[in-house]
């Protein structure tokens, strides 16, 4: 027992003084007696020794005596201990900020968003009817029917006829370019192909997006007399004289008379989709609807309401090929 105490003693105090010149030393060898503990600090330097005998000079490195000491390891780290358990979560985080809205596609990409839909209000303080989803039309996405109708009769009736008797117009035979006879009776496109160009003309007159450009044909024919025909005489001039202001606005004046197939869209989709939202023939009564499509020399296209409650009732529009001397009613509408 004894023993034992006085090698703690001995072991306490050269750990005491090893700590105090574990700086100088950190290098340093340490020899370790097996038999009591005692420690004792090695000089590492080489020693050089000669040999009395054959004079010959060895140097030698002072190493610990291994039949009785063994070395001591500085600075060796022992195998990890286990994972000590894991501590409590710790707080949540606060919220990070919403982030920015995106900016919005492009109107008629098929995709949308779109700024307008089907019964909406227009730019122009009309009733939008139509909106290109798939990006099928060029120049425009949405088309807007005036709010009113166009009467220049009496008490609102069917009162304007598609096309005067102008003498600017061609003749319906094939080949034709000469543009002197009557708008009444013959076309307003020439034939500079003999019996093609004209029947081309018709059809592409009669499809979504022509219009505009029907409209033009029409004025142009009527303006090529001297003095040129007054606008409020027939239905695409006085489609092209219509001039409304949204409230709050200016007056917006781009608006013409709808192709066959822009007239039927336009009855179908209120019809379907916003049966209330127009107001037609509130002190009159017309019966039909001109378009600005062209069918043969002294026809054009027009549409009516199968019933007196459009746009009330879901009701199919009825297309009608009436001459061109007939009078009917003109919806304005336009494209933006």
């Amino acid at each position: 027992m004894r023993k034992l105490v006085v090698k703690a003693a001995v072991l306490g105090l050269l750990t005491t003084c090893l700590v105090a010149t574990s700086e100088a030393r950190a290098a340093s060898v340490v020899c370790v007696k097996k038999a009591t503990g005692i420690m004792r600090y090695l000089d590492t330097a080489p020693i050089v020794k000669k040999d009395k005998k054959t004079k010959k000079t060895t140097t030698v490195t002072p190493a610990c005596d291994a039949a009785t000491e063994i070395q001591l390891v500085w600075n060796k780290e022992g195998v990890a201990g286990p994972a000590g358990p894991a501590g409590p979560a710790g707080a949540a985080g606060a919220k990070g900020a919403d982030g920015g809205d995106g900016v919005a596609g492009s109107d008629g990409n098929g995709y949308g968003p779109f700024s307008y839909k089907i019964g909406d209000t227009g730019p122009g303080g009309g009733i939008v009817f139509f909106v290109d989803r798939y990006n099928e039309y060029s120049g425009f996405t949405y088309l807007e029917v005036a709010p009113n109708e166009v009467d220049t009769g009496a008490a609102g009736t069917d009162a304007i006829v598609w096309s005067t008797s102008a003498a600017k117009c061609y003749a319906d035979a094939a080949g034709s370019t000469t543009a002197d006879q009557s708008c009444a009776s013959e076309s307003i496109y020439p034939d500079t192909v003999s019996g093609t160009t004209r029947t081309a003309s018709r059809a592409t007159s009669t499809r979504i997006g022509s219009g505009s450009a029907n409209t033009l044909a029409i004025i142009a024919r009527h303006d090529a007399v001297d003095p040129a025909t007054s606008k409020a005489l027939y239905a695409a001039g006085s489609a092209d004289n219509y001039s409304n202001t949204p409230t709050g606005g200016s007056a917006v004046t781009d608006w013409f008379l709808p192709s066959y197939s822009e007239m039927v869209m336009l009855f179908q989709n209120f019809s379907q989709f916003k049966p209330g939202a127009l107001t037609l023939s509130a002190t009159g009564t017309c019966s039909a609807y001109w378009t600005s499509s062209e069918k043969i020399k002294d026809e054009a296209w027009r549409v009516t309401p199968n019933s007196r409650s459009w746009p009330l009732a879901a009701d199919a529009p009825v297309a009608q090929a009436k001459g061109t001397s007939t009078t009917s009613c003109v919806l304005a509408i336009r494209q933006f």
